[in-house]
């Protein structure tokens, strides 16, 4: 509550290299708007929710000029890519991590981090209702045994990976 979209979220919901490179133009766009517009009316503090790519060097800049910068959801810096950590020391005050071992490898660093969790952790359960999802099934023509398997296969979770993939799907 309280939060304003300044820009539809279709235009920055992109992924992969190619897709990327095709919104490239429009991405760099809206981030320079933004910093513009933060720098001129710097908030109280600015959290950058995931995107490394996109926030860090806009929470660099800003915390240059004295605003305090949170990320949320830390860069996967114990997977790939462990030099990014130099970036987040130099844009983040704090990091809010979704992992219970991240904070460690940023305190070890110097750098504050606290382990947030994952806000859908508590909603989704770790074991499914395997008889409320046979049910629901059942309406559709596909009735499963007890203990016979299902496998979902999903066309993908943003517009790109389902117009690119969904007409094997619907094939």
């Amino acid at each position: 509550e309280g939060f304003q979209n300044w820009w539809p979220q279709s235009r920055l919901a992109v992924r992969g290299y190619v897709e990327v490179l095709l919104h490239l133009r429009d991405i760099l766009s809206i981030r320079r708007q933004l910093r513009e517009r933060l720098l001129q009316q710097p908030p109280d503090v600015f959290v950058g929710v995931d995107a490394p790519d996109f926030n860090l060097g806009l929470e660099a800049q800003l915390k240059a000029r004295g605003v305090p910068t949170i990320h949320f959801v830390s860069p996967s810096i114990w997977a790939w890519r462990p030099e990014r950590i130099e970036k987040v020391r130099a844009a983040a005050d704090h990091v809010l991590c979704i992992f219970p071992f991240e904070p460690a490898i940023y305190e070890a660093e110097g750098i504050a981090a606290t382990y947030v969790g994952h806000p859908l952790a508590d909603v989704i359960p770790m074991a499914p209702d395997r008889a409320a999802a046979r049910a629901r099934l059942a309406p559709l023509g596909i009735e499963l045994a007890e203990g016979q398997p299902l496998v979902a296969v999903l066309p993908g979770s943003v517009a790109s990976e389902v117009g690119h993939n969904g007409p094997v799907f619907w094939a």
